[in-house]
C-alpha cells in the first residue's frame, strides 16, 4: 500500500483535480486559501492531523468561513471521514457531491474506498453492495486491488466461479495475484474440512492444492524479482511458506502423503511456519507407518516453546510413536513428561487470563501513535507486545481483533482530545471572568477617577477665565505680570501710598522735620510703582496671550478627557454579555462531560470486547492443552494397565512353573 498521506489523499486529490478541470473554462482556480478557516484546515490536513482538520472544518462551516473554494472543503471532509473509517458519513458527503458533475472514474474511485472501508469493518454485505456500484472506468492503479477484493468477497459467499474469474483479471505483475490465489486455495481447503466434519465427501483438497502451489510459486517469483512488501523483505518468502504449509495439509487430508512431505520439506526452517510444517511432516510419516522417520521432526519440535499448538501435539505424538514401536517404557515416560509440561502450561494460561481480567486493555494493547488516531484507509495489522502476546499471536494478527483494537485506539485518542477541550473551556471561562472583572474595575475605579480629574480641571479653567475677565474689565495689567514682578509692583504701590498718607497726616509741609526723607521715599516708591506699571502695560498683550494659550491647553485636555469618558461610557454601554457567554460555556462543559461519559462507555465496551476475544482465545488454548492432557493421562493409565496385566501374567506363569517342578 501507499503511505498514509498518499492513500488518504488519492481520492481527495482525484476529486479536486476533476473539479478544477470542470472549473477551468470559467476562471482560474484559486492558488491560495481565500478563507482563514479553510487555510487552517488544509494546514492540519497536510500535517496529517486529521482530527484537527475535521474540527477546523466544522468550526469554519458553522461560521460560514468556507466561501470562495467551491466543493474542495467538502471533498476534504469526505476524505478525512473515510480515513477515520466513517464510511457512512463519507458516503453521505460523496452522495452530495458525486451527482454527475465528476467523471465516472472519480466516482468509481469514491465507491472503491467506501467498499474497502466497509470490508475492513467486516461489513461484507455492505462492501459487496458498494463495490457493485463501480463501473469499468476505475483508475488502473486500483484495478488489481479491486479485483482481489471482489474475489475475497465472493469467497465469503462460496461463489468460487466469481472469485476465480476476478482472480484471472488480476495482472501477473501485481502483488495481489499470489495473495488472491492463496485465498482461493484456502477457501477450497476450508470447504473440504467442513464437508468431512459433516460426513460429506468431496475432492476440494485437490483444487486447494493446485491453487496453493500456484500461490507459492507466484510468491517465490516475486521474491526472486526482488520485490519488497509491506512487511519487509521476507514477505513473499513467508507467503510461499504459508502456501506450501497449507498445500501440505491439503495433500495430507487427501491421503497423498509423499506429496505432502515434499511440501512440508520446502517450508523454511527459519520461517514462522516451520513448527506446523514439521508437525505435518511427522504425521505424514506416521500415516505411512514410518514411525522412526516421524521422530526426527517431532523431537526437534519439543525443544521449542509449548505455546505453539504444533509443539503441544508433538509432545503427545512422540510417546505415541514409541508405543507403536513397542518401546512402552519410553512411551510411558514420554507421556508423563508431556503431562507435566501440559500442567505447567495450563497454570501459565490461568495466570495470563487473570492478568487480562484485571488489566486495562489500553495499557496492554493500545500503542501510542504519532497522531493518536488510526488511518483506516492505510491501516496495517500492527501487533502489540505484552506478556500475553505469545498466546495471542494468531488472534492479534486477525482482522476482527485488529478492527476492535483500532476502534479502541480511536476512542482513546478521542478521550484525550475531549479532555484537552475541557481544559480549554475552563481556560476560556477564566479569561471571560477576568475580562468581566477588568470591566468592572474600569466602571467603579478608572471612570470615577477620570470624572474627578475632569471636575478638578474644569474648576481650574473656570477660575482662570473669571480672573482673566476681571483683569481685562479693570485694565489691571499688573495682575498679568509674573508673580515676582507683580509682588514688587504691589509693594511699591503700597509704599508710595503709605508715604503719601503719612505726609498728609503731618500737614503736608515738605519743610517739616524729617519730612524731606519721607517725601524722597514716597517719590522713589512712586517711581518704582510707575516703572512696574509701565512694564505691566508693556507686557500686557504678551501676558494676556500666554494666559489664553494656557487656557486653550486646559480646554484641549478637557476635550480629550471628555472623549475618553465618552469612549469608556460607550464600551461600558456595550458591555460583554457575561451571562450569555457563561450559559454557552456551561452548555459546552455539559456537552463535553456527556460526550466524555459516552466515550468512556465506548472505551469500556471496546475494552470488554478485546478482553473477551483475548480470554476466549486463551480459553481455546486452555481447552486444547486440557484435551492433550486428558489424552496423555488416558495413555498413561492404559500403559500402566498394560504393564500391570503383563506383570500379573508373568507372575501367574511363574507360579505354574513352580508347581510343575514341586515334589
Amino acid at each position: 500500500m501507499a503511505s498514509v498521506l498518499r492513500q488518504l489523499a488519492v481520492l481527495v486529490c482525484a476529486l479536486s483535480c476533476a473539479a478544477l478541470s470542470a472549473a477551468a473554462d470559467k476562471k482560474d482556480p484559486p492558488s491560495a486559501a481565500n478563507a482563514l478557516g479553510y487555510g487552517v484546515m488544509l494546514y492540519e490536513y497536510f500535517q496529517r492531523n486529521h482530527f484537527e482538520a475535521l474540527r477546523e472544518y466544522s468550526i469554519a462551516e458553522k461560521r460560514q468561513e468556507l466561501y470562495g473554494h467551491g466543493s474542495y472543503p467538502k471533498l476534504l471532509e469526505g476524505g478525512i471521514s473515510l480515513a477515520f473509517g466513517m464510511d457512512r458519513k463519507a458516503e453521505s458527503v460523496f452522495d452530495e457531491l458525486l451527482n454527475g458533475s465528476y467523471s465516472e472514474g472519480v466516482q468509481n474511485q469514491a465507491w472503491f474506498y467506501l467498499g474497502k472501508i466497509a470490508y475492513q469493518r467486516s461489513n461484507y454485505e455492505r462492501s459487496r453492495e458498494v463495490l457493485g456500484e463501480i463501473g469499468p472506468a476505475l483508475p488502473n492503479k486500483l484495478q488489481n486491488e479491486y479485483r482481489s477484493l471482489v474475489s475475497q468477497l465472493a469467497l465469503r459467499y462460496e461463489d468460487f466461479n466469481h472469485a476465480e474469474a476476478a482472480f484471472e483479471r488480476i495482472e501477473a505483475n501485481s502483488p495481489f495475484k499470489p495473495y488472491t490465489t492463496f485465498n482461493i486455495g484456502a477457501a477450497y481447503q476450508k470447504r473440504f474440512i467442513r464437508s468431512r466434519y459433516a460426513g460429506a465427501e468431496n475432492n476440494d483438497w485437490y483444487p486447494a492444492t493446485l491453487k496453493l502451489d500456484e500461490a507459492a510459486e507466484l510468491a517465490l517469483r516475486f521474491d526472486r524479482a526482488g520485490a519488497t512488501g509491506e512487511q519487509g523483505d521476507d514477505e513473499f518468502k513467508s507467503l510461499a511458506d504459508r502456501a506450501l504449509l497449507a498445500a501440505g495439509y491439503a495433500l495430507l487430508q487427501g491421503e497423498r502423503y509423499d506429496a505432502a512431505i515434499d511440501r512440508f520439506k520446502r517450508v523454511r526452517l527459519q520461517g514462522p511456519y516451520a513448527a506446523q510444517a514439521m508437525l505435518g511432516y511427522g504425521w505424514a510419516e506416521v500415516e505411512q507407518e514410518r514411525f522412526t522417520e516421524a521422530l526426527t521432526p517431532w523431537e526437534h519440535l519439543i525443544d521449542q516453546s509449548l505455546i505453539s499448538p504444533a509443539v503441544q501435539e508433538a509432545y503427545v505424538g512422540i510417546p505415541y510413536v514409541y508405543e507403536k514401536l513397542g518401546a512402552k517404557s519410553k512411551a510411558l515416560s514420554g507421556f508423563e513428561f508431556a503431562a507435566d509440561k501440559y500442567q505447567q502450561e495450563l497454570r501459565s494460561i490461568e495466570n495470563a487470563v487473570q492478568n487480562l481480567r484485571s488489566a486495562n486493555m489500553i495499557d496492554l494493547f493500545v500503542v501510542e501513535q504519532d497522531q493518536g488516531f488510526v488511518d483506516w484507509v492505510a491501516a496495517h495489522d500492527n501487533l502489540v507486545l505484552n506478556p500475553q502476546s505469545p498466546y495471542l499471536t494468531e488472534l492479534l494478527a486477525g482482522h476482527e481483533f485488529q478492527a476492535a483494537l483500532t476502534d479502541l485506539r480511536d476512542l482513546y485518542a478521542l478521550q484525550q482530545n475531549l479532555e484537552s477541550w475541557q481544559r480549554k473551556v475552563a481556560t476560556f471561562q477564566f479569561a471571560l471572568e477576568s475580562r468581566h472583572a477588568a470591566r468592572e474595575a474600569v466602571r467603579v475605579g478608572d471612570k470615577q477617577q477620570l470624572l474627578e480629574q475632569i471636575d478638578s480641571l474644569q474648576a481650574v479653567r473656570s477660575d482662570a477665565y473669571e480672573r482673566l475677565s476681571l483683569i481685562e474689565s479693570n485694565s489691571d495689567a499688573v495682575s498679568l505680570l509674573p508673580r515676582e514682578k507683580q509682588r514688587t509692583a504691589r509693594k511699591s504701590q503700597a509704599l508710595a501710598s503709605d508715604a503719601r498718607a503719612l505726609i498728609a497726616a503731618q500737614g503736608g509741609d515738605p519743610q517739616g522735620s524729617g519730612m524731606q526723607d519721607l517725601v524722597n521715599k514716597a517719590q522713589w516708591a512712586e517711581f518704582l510703582a510707575g516703572v512696574a506699571l509701565w512694564d505691566a502695560h508693556e507686557e500686557y498683550s504678551k501676558n494676556a496671550w500666554q494666559i489664553r494659550k494656557d487656557l486653550q491647553i486646559i480646554d484641549d485636555m478637557l476635550e480629550q478627557m471628555e472623549q475618553r469618558k465618552n469612549n469608556i461610557e460607550h464600551i461600558l454601554s456595550e458591555q460583554l454579555d457575561v451571562k450569555r457567554y457563561t450559559e454557552r460555556i456551561t452548555e459546552a462543559s455539559k456537552k463535553l462531560e456527556d460526550t466524555l461519559a459516552a466515550n468512556q462507555q465506548g472505551i469500556d465496551i471496546a475494552q470488554q470486547a478485546l478482553s473477551d476475544l483475548a480470554i476466549a482465545k486463551l480459553s481455546q488454548h486452555y481447552r486444547s492443552i486440557q484435551a492433550h492432557l486428558a489424552q496423555t493421562r488416558l495413555a498413561i493409565t492404559r500403559l500402566y494397565d498394560i504393564n500391570a496385566a503383563e506383570l500379573d501374567s508373568a507372575m501367574e506363569s511363574g507360579a505354574e512353573n513352580v508347581n510343575e517342578v514341586a515334589p
